[in-house]
């Protein structure tokens, strides 16, 4: 069986100078080549791959195909904050008592000891990382709102209503 890459996302923190790993970034590029073409979610990896000669294409994201798995009375009123910005923004001191007791806060940030190179043709070290998105999704899909900075939360945000 051959994995079918689509809505691919790379952050190429060697190119941005923010990190000296060039390994990293060669293994993932490998594996990628290996499963060519590639879909990708935005059109900074279609063009660095494209660069890289691996063939590719804009796939989007997928996330806006998910379907939200509750019904709507099994929804809350809770109102969750993923990484607004600036950090030190508290968004409950602009909101009413009453609607900020509501508030919940999360976060998409990896702590560091986890930001480890995965490989996309084993996915094994993916895995705790499959489980806080799930988490996340299901605690976005049974808010009333979500406010975020973040398009990796507003998409599925959009799908889950």
């Amino acid at each position: 069986m051959k994995p079918v890459p689509i809505a691919v996302h790379i952050y190429d923190a060697y190119t941005d100078g923010l990190s000296d790993d060039t390994e990293a970034l060669n293994q993932t590029l490998k594996s990628l080549k290996k499963m060519e073409p590639v879909g990708t979610r935005d059109l900074y990896t279609l063009d660095m791959l494209q660069k890289y000669n691996i063939s590719s294409y804009f796939s989007g994201c997928l996330t806006l195909l998910i379907q939200n798995p509750f019904l709507e009375s099994e929804r809350t009123d809770n109102i969750v904050v993923v990484d607004v910005e600036p950090k030190s923004l508290n968004i409950s001191d602009f909101l009413p008592d009453h609607i900020a007791e509501r508030t919940k806060t999360a976060t998409h940030t990896i702590p560091k000891k986890q930001n480890i190179y995965v490989d996309v043709t084993t996915m094994i070290e993916a895995v705790p990382r499959f489980m806080q998105a799930y988490r996340l999704l299901m605690l976005y899909a049974r808010a009333k709102v979500v406010i975020t900075s973040r398009i990796h939360v507003a998409l599925p945000c959009i799908a889950l209503n």
